[in-house]
């Protein structure tokens, strides 16, 4: 070190190389610089100009005879005088005999020799850091030849220079780490090796701090604690004899390198005109973010050599913004976000038909922290615009425990699926049918699903972040008889000018059993034709579809996606989208003169079966056009055609409730009647009939007195288990036919299993 010490604080050579310029032109030519820095004249007679040292390289004599370079005067070697003369006029040029041709492109080198063959004065110059095209001056000739700050960019031959020493103060450019307790400081200029030698040049926590240095632009030093200092900085100075500026700092080493899940992605803005992506520090560290990168394009990792390099910190609970973005697919793609070695910190896949992406040049923020970055449903838009480094406007860390979307029986237990990913936290248990069930670890990128290890259950809760939630009924797949065939309409009314809604062609399905019954992979068929082939209808989705006990779903035809314009809701109103499955068709393929149709899970195993035809209608329904056919006993097979009859309801079917018609054996009966309320009457009377079976047809007329018919209110509808009918107390031909007193008469008509009847009442028209 002392060695090195000296030969930088050498004083200037005799003859000091002051100016190049190696990257000649033709306005511009080639020259070295000499200047006599001595206070006695040189003779320069045998001296030598030569490139770098290589085998073939020959001597190049500056001058085979005298050559006197007086005390301070400047000489300018050249090639050829007369380009020196024509580009900067008469100046003290000498052209040599043999001068070098420097290289342009590659490094090469600048040696000044005697005649003794020591070498004065000698530079090393390489394309790039040294700027082609111009000529470089010497800042300093105290300072070494060798050191590339000591030049900057100028053209002067033969005059003095113009580039001068700085004169600004040493500053600090630079803190880098390598470990915990060891830092390197960097300063924005070469130093002076003899300013390194001071016991109390640098100080930590007011104690003097050893510290080394090779003697370029940094310093070396090892902290007594390895965490938190505070540092203080004096008395080195530049190659220059510039100072550094009395410095009092804080340096923090503790910045590691974060794991999975420390660093997660909080706020994108991916395609505007300057798209960003946000990362949030979750935990109570500080991060190390230099060499972080999303998708491959990392944050800048400067090094300061030997392993040192200069920390990005990322403080706990603050956020950290990633601008030099690649670009990102507009319809869908993934976002990775990896530590410097590489390992995954957060990731998540976005689809655009999914996620909450705005038009405009708005992001879309995390709401909960928490919850996995890859559920679509823990994002939302931003208002107005975005939320870079601040607080997401959109920010909720209490969300509602989500209900999940399914529980149902799996090959890895009881498996539960949430409508959005949501973590377990460490005392998160599952509880079926009151015995406790660990949890087998839950993937983040999956975080949607869970799975509890136990092979059968029947209801199920779950324990999160303290509080229970449920309970919640486990689906099981069905088994043949699970799910029978309850109601079908296969000829619906479709007359664009009747003034009612046109129906499509729908089958209920009823699960008559005590458990959840999973749709997942349920479908249509019908019986092979002549040929083997068979028209399987599948719902547009079943997944995480489920049907609880004595319950019903819908499976009908409709090629509109939106609920609320399909033919089944406004057909029937009253019937409950979630106990439906789309079919994305026009029909279901059920004909008016009946077939067979079958219901058959995922692997295609068959649960129920129906040969359907007109013939299942009451007999006296001689046109079933808008009428669907409906189970008496939905317990019964669905083979067996008595225990089918017309549905009773006016609007042509009951999809997703309770038959019409159904009544159960074991149920009591009420004895056929018929009432009349308010009675006497003004302005309008409901009659009731009611009849203790669920098949008959009922022709209801009122009667005046002396038996003349005045009022047909029903011509032969299915009664069900009983029905209304309003009288406004006028004729068929609208008018008021007077007070008195009037008979309601109606004829029930049964079926092949049930008789006819008839029921009659007298009703009063208090009005004239």
């Amino acid at each position: 070190m002392l060695l090195l010490v000296l030969f930088w604080l050498q004083s200037a050579p005799i003859v000091a190389i002051t100016e190049f310029h190696y990257d000649p032109s033709e306005s511009t030519p080639g020259y070295v610089e000499l200047r006599n820095t001595s206070a006695q004249a040189v003779n320069l007679r045998n001296w030598r100009l030569q490139r770098r040292q290589v085998s073939n390289e020959t001597n190049r004599l500056i001058s085979a005879t005298d050559l006197i370079l007086p005390a301070g005067a400047r000489l300018v070697l050249c090639a050829d005088g007369s380009l020196m003369r024509a580009a900067y006029g008469e100046g003290p040029w000498h052209a040599m005999a043999r001068y070098p041709t420097f290289n342009r492109t590659t490094a090469d080198e600048i040696r000044l020799f005697d005649a003794a063959n020591r070498r004065v004065d000698s530079l090393q110059y390489t394309p790039g850091i040294w700027i082609r095209g111009t000529a470089h001056e010497r800042r300093s000739e105290t300072v070494d030849a060798t050191i590339p700050e000591n030049w900057a960019p100028g053209f002067s031959p033969g005059r003095p220079n113009q580039a001068d020493p700085p004169v600004t103060p040493l500053r600090v450019s630079a803190i880098g780490i390598r470990a915990p307790d060891e830092i390197r400081i960097r300063f924005d200029r070469r130093l002076d090796p003899a300013t390194l030698g001071c016991a109390d040049c640098l100080t930590a926590n007011g104690h003097p701090l050893p510290f080394a240095s090779t003697g370029q632009d940094w310093v070396t030093a090892r902290l007594p604690d390895g965490l938190r200092t505070v540092m203080t900085l004096s008395g080195i100075a530049d190659i220059f004899a510039n100072p550094v500026v009395d410095t009092l700092f804080i340096v923090q080493t503790n910045h590691l390198s974060p794991q999975r899940d420390q660093l997660i992605l909080n706020e994108l803005l991916l395609w505007a005109p300057t798209p960003f992506i946000e990362i949030l520090n979750v935990t109570d560290q500080a991060f190390d973010l230099a060499g972080v990168s999303v998708n491959g394009r990392a944050l800048p990792r400067e090094s300061l050599g030997d392993g040192f390099h200069v920390p990005i910190p990322i403080h706990p609970e603050t956020v950290a913004v990633f601008s030099n973005l690649p670009s990102f697919n507009r319809t869908s793609g993934g976002i990775g976000l990896r530590s410097a070695e590489g390992g995954l910190l957060d990731t998540l896949r976005y689809a655009a038909s999914s996620w909450p992406f705005a038009s405009d040049a708005r992001s879309v923020e995390r709401i909960d922290p928490a919850n996995p970055s890859n559920d679509p449903t823990n994002w939302a838009a931003h208002p107005t615009g975005h939320s870079r480094a601040v607080d997401n406007h959109h920010r909720n860390t209490v969300s509602n425990f989500p209900i999940p979307d399914m529980t149902d029986l799996h090959a890895a237990g009881v498996r539960i699926r949430f409508p959005r990913y949501i973590l377990p936290d460490a005392e998160s248990r599952v509880d079926v049918d009151g015995i406790s069930v660990p949890l087998r670890p839950v993937d983040p990128m999956t975080a949607d699903t869970w799975y509890a290890e136990i092979p059968d259950g029947r209801d199920l809760r779950i324990r999160h972040r303290g509080q229970w939630y449920g309970p919640w009924p486990v689906a099981r797949i069905p088994e043949p008889g699970d799910l029978r065939f309850n109601e079908i309409l296969y000829q619906p009314h479709q007359e664009r000018y009747s003034g009612r809604p046109d129906q499509p062609q729908f089958v209920e399905i009823h699960n008559p059993t005590p458990n959840a019954i999973s749709l997942e992979g349920l479908h249509l068929t019908d019986a092979p034709d002549k040929h083997g082939q068979v028209i399987r209808i599948h719902p547009v989705r079943t997944d995480r579809r489920w049907i609880p006990p004595d319950a019903y779903a819908v499976i009908f035809a409709d090629t509109t996606a939106a609920w609320t314009s399909t033919r089944l809701h406004r057909a029937f109103a009253d019937v409950p989208a979630d106990a439906t499955l789309r079919a994305h068709r026009s029909t279901l393929s059920l004909t008016n003169s009946g077939k067979e149709i079958r219901l058959a899970r995922a692997d295609g195993a068959f649960l129920d079966s129906i040969r359907y035809g007109p013939a299942m209608h009451h007999p006296k329904q001689t046109d079933p056009t808008g009428m669907s056919l409906e189970k008496i006993d939905p317990r019964l097979p669905s083979h067996i055609t008595t225990n089918w009859t017309t549905t009773a309801d006016p609007a042509g079917g009951t999809p997703g409730r309770p038959n019409s018609v159904m009544r159960m054996p074991d149920a009591p009966r009420e004895r056929a009647g018929i009432t009349a309320d308010p009675n006497p009457f003004r302005d309008r009377q409901a009659i009731h009939i009611r009849a203790d079976e669920p098949d008959y047809l009922v022709r209801l007329r009122i009667y005046d007195r002396f038996g003349r018919l005045i009022r047909t209110l029903a011509g032969g509808e299915p009664l069900g288990n009983g029905r209304y009918w309003w009288w406004d107390g006028l004729r068929d031909d609208g008018q008021a036919p007077g007070m008195g007193l009037y008979i309601a008469v109606a004829e029930l008509h049964g079926s092949s299993v049930t008789s006819n009847r008839t029921l009659r009442l007298v009703l009063v028209l208090a009005r004239n």
